[in-house]
């Protein structure tokens, strides 16, 4: 693929949504609960119900194809509920009870998963409470599940619950009956939801039958269609991130015509936290404030560094506040942004942002993180910004780099779990073809094979990607994905090893 077809590419992907995050099974079994508000006893939205019986599988859980074991657990509580809301037909009991032995099954390996989904803490316990009082035989599990939520809440007074200036909102569902429909509305942003969430705002519909959670709810029913029902909508992260991933290869500069009215979009949303994952909420975050200004500098734009510093601790950059521990991923996104762009006292955070990374690197030389399944994502996003910072020193990415280069896939791709993928592939290009250029030698062959495999997986589309971006759910943002695999393209071509072919 030459670098004409890669222009043209990205000039169709920036006619786009950059937002579009795929479906969510999580939040469709919430909306699958909504009551019509004239006979209770009915579903609201009966096709999105039919599409959750349709996804069970054969093993009586939900998400068949997530690599997380919280994930699995969480959607198919939520989807189980979704059946005993409204148990229309017979085998709708039988086919919780399934999803019920499942989560028993499923319960055990919840060690495996690195980190655990997004609102998991707060959920799963509620979830867990609600599926025993629907007579499923899961109180074996309530322990456990309140000892993991009680974790999560001692960093949460009560008061904050309600806040729009904090993330636990977004998983307000976890408050079950205890929700306080007037509270709640705290949340409400521009676009009729509760701070952004399609499960929060569904969950409060279904306690107060407020009209204007109906109106949104049926809105996004009709634009989405019941097999793709988002986990929010104003997803300005993933403009962000596609952005990103262009400017990365040099793609953007040219485009700019096409790149503007995005980049202003990002401009308008900035506020005295930064830049938020949404678009609609009123909270900012470490990591899309980091690489939202890395973005926005690059372009020329005016940058107010101290709006990123508000997210500095002693133990690295914090993404949310009130979250368990910082991530990989947000710690080197920021060290990307002020590495090439410094502030007062920019020098000694990077300093220190390296230092903890490394730190963070297990023994085998790669990263996991919070927000990502497979730890191709964290593992090039430090090994980028470490490249990058002035004072890096490449030996100490020896590890990482033999790590990358011993895990390729005899296909070219890299993939953690059972196959490879092109998110992950077009992940370990970017970081290597980055390591090629800072002097470290790898051989044509590792690029060339890689190329190939890129090739034919962009010819295949995006729909069907694995989903492995972690929200309360696993999920695909098609934009993001898309925009790192044409960007690990150009970056190929761009060390001419298509030439050479």
């Amino acid at each position: 693929m030459n670098l004409d077809l890669l222009h043209q590419e990205t000039a169709t992907l920036l006619r786009q949504d950059l937002g579009d995050v795929g479906h969510s099974e999580y939040d469709a079994a919430w909306v699958a609960r909504v009551p019509r508000t004239d006979q209770r006893n009915m579903p609201e939205f009966p096709r999105v119900l039919e599409e959750i019986l349709r996804r069970q599988s054969d093993d009586g859980g939900w998400e068949k194809d997530a690599r997380y074991v919280s994930t699995r657990i969480q959607t198919t509580l939520a989807s189980c509920l979704a059946l005993l809301q409204f148990p229309l037909e017979p085998h709708y009991l039988e086919r919780a009870r399934h999803g019920a032995h499942f989560t028993q099954k499923m319960w055990e390996r919840l060690p495996q998963d690195p980190e655990p989904a997004l609102g998991f803490e707060l959920v799963v316990a509620s979830l867990i409470e609600e599926a025993c009082r629907m007579g499923l035989p899961l109180s074996h599990l309530r322990q456990d599940s309140r000892d993991i939520q009680a974790r999560k809440l001692a960093r949460v007074t009560p008061d904050l619950i309600y806040s729009p200036r904090l993330s636990i909102g977004f998983s307000l569902e976890f408050m079950l009956d205890d929700l306080d429909v007037e509270k709640a509305l705290h949340l409400r942003v521009a676009n009729g939801s509760l701070g952004d969430s399609i499960a929060a705002t569904a969950h409060h519909a279904r306690l107060s039958g407020d009209p204007t959670s109906y109106a949104f709810l049926r809105r996004i029913v009709n634009t989405y269609g019941p097999a793709r029902i988002p986990y929010a909508e104003g997803n300005l992260w993933g403009t962000i991130w596609t952005l990103y991933n262009l400017d990365l290869a040099g793609l953007l500069s040219t485009h700019k015509d096409l790149a503007a009215p995005h980049i202003a979009q990002i401009e308008q949303h900035i506020h005295d936290e930064g830049i938020s994952w949404s678009s609609h909420v009123a909270y900012g975050d470490g990591d899309d404030t980091a690489i939202g200004f890395h973005v926005l500098d690059n372009w020329g734009s005016e940058v107010n560094w101290d709006l990123l510093r508000q997210y500095e601790r002693d133990e690295g950059f914090i993404t949310f506040r009130a979250e368990s521990h910082p991530s990989t991923s947000t710690n080197a996104n920021v060290l990307t942004a002020i590495s090439k762009h410094p502030y007062d006292g920019s020098r000694e955070t990077s300093e220190k942002i390296i230092r903890i990374l490394l730190s963070w690197r297990n023994a085998d030389g790669f990263w996991t993180d919070k927000w990502h399944a497979s730890p191709f994502y964290p593992t090039s996003r430090a090994m980028l910004a470490i490249i990058r910072a002035e004072r890096a020193n490449l030996p100490d990415l020896v590890p990482t780099i033999e790590w990358l280069l011993r895990n390729q896939r005899d296909d070219g791709s890299w993939g953690f779990f059972e196959s490879g993928t092109a998110e992950e592939t077009a992940y370990a290009v970017q970081a290597l073809t980055h390591v090629f250029r800072a002097g470290y030698d790898i051989h044509d062959s590792v690029f060339l094979a890689a190329e190939r495999y890129l090739i034919r997986a962009n010819q295949h589309g995006y729909d069907d990607h694995p989903k492995l971006w972690i929200a309360k759910s696993l999920y695909g943002p098609i934009s993001v994905i898309r925009s790192a695999v044409i960007s690990a393209l150009a970056l190929i071509q761009g060390i001419g090893s298509s030439a050479s072919a």
